[in-house]
């Protein structure tokens, strides 16, 4: 017969604590498994966070207040008609390119919209007119072009309007054509760019003067009036940096002589032989 060894005392008191112990441990040991309620109540106070969130940074861009600062000929009611109502909407989403460029399309003298926020809730709106700059008169009508030489619209030869006045006069070749983005094409080697620069540049020979009228029907006998008495006879575009200088040494040269009444015909057209003559017709 086996006897069992008797444990001590202090066995006894170990055996006791460890049992202790592990009852603690059990006891806080947290349960890991979330209920589906917990999930619930954290995925409603995410969302009301971003709703908050979202209130915070767009809510005070909201468009209460709008008014349309407008120098261009078309009326208030047909800038709103074509912007579309804007009241009511969040600046910071407006996709203001867009609105934009279906406003310029629709309106041919709408050159560009600007748009000016004040914070918190107002919106000016600034309409930029299309200036026009020159104009042609063809068989077909009158052309009317903004300063990049950009087709604004065709008008009938009969009522050509009353706005012209101050435009530049311009004689393009009978075979140009307007391109699907408007631009003149010629059929020979300048663009409608060369025009305008040239235009530009004849003009800054003479200190205040401006261009009236210019003719470009010939590409190598291109003409330009200067305030409607002084005939620039430019020849073609080769040696354009030498024939400008000589144009502005005569403007010079001929300054003390040039009466208010005086005309003025200056011809580079012809390489390092420059002439000018007083008092000839403009048109010859």
């Amino acid at each position: 017969m086996i006897k069992k060894k008797k444990e001590s005392a202090g066995e006894r008191a170990e055996k006791k604590a460890k049992k202790k112990a592990k009852k603690r441990e059990r006891s806080f040991v947290p349960n890991h498994r979330p209920s589906p309620s917990s999930g619930l109540c954290l995925a409603l106070s995410f969302v009301c966070v971003m709703i908050s969130l979202a209130r915070l940074t767009f809510g005070p861009f909201e468009i209460r207040e709008y008014s349309i600062v407008n120098d261009t000929p078309y009326s208030l009611e047909t800038l709103n008609e074509t912007v579309g109502e804007l009241g009511g909407r969040n600046y910071l989403l407006l996709d203001k390119e867009e609105i934009s460029s279906a406003a310029i399309e629709a309106l041919p003298y709408l050159k560009s919209l600007e748009f000016d926020y004040t914070f918190p809730f107002k919106m000016t709106l600034h309409a930029i007119p299309e200036r026009i700059t020159y104009y042609s008169e063809r068989e077909d009508g009158v052309y009317v072009f903004n300063e990049d030489l950009k087709l604004i619209e065709t008008r009938s030869i009969e009522d050509p309007g009353q706005d012209l006045g101050e435009a530049i006069k311009l004689k393009l070749p009978e075979e140009v054509t307007i391109n699907k983005a408007g631009f003149p094409e010629f059929e020979f080697s300048f663009k409608a760019a060369d025009v305008v620069s040239l235009t530009k540049d004849i003009a800054g020979t003479r200190e205040g003067s401006v261009a009236t009228s210019v003719d470009f029907s010939d590409p190598y006998n291109i003409k330009v009036v200067l305030d409607e008495k002084y005939l620039i006879c430019f020849g073609g575009l080769e040696d354009r940096s030498e024939k400008l200088s000589d144009v502005t040494e005569i403007f010079a040269e001929c300054a003390p002589k040039m009466f208010e009444d005086r005309t003025l015909r200056i011809d580079v057209s012809v390489k390092s032989l420059p002439t000018y003559t007083f008092d000839v017709g403009i048109n010859k």
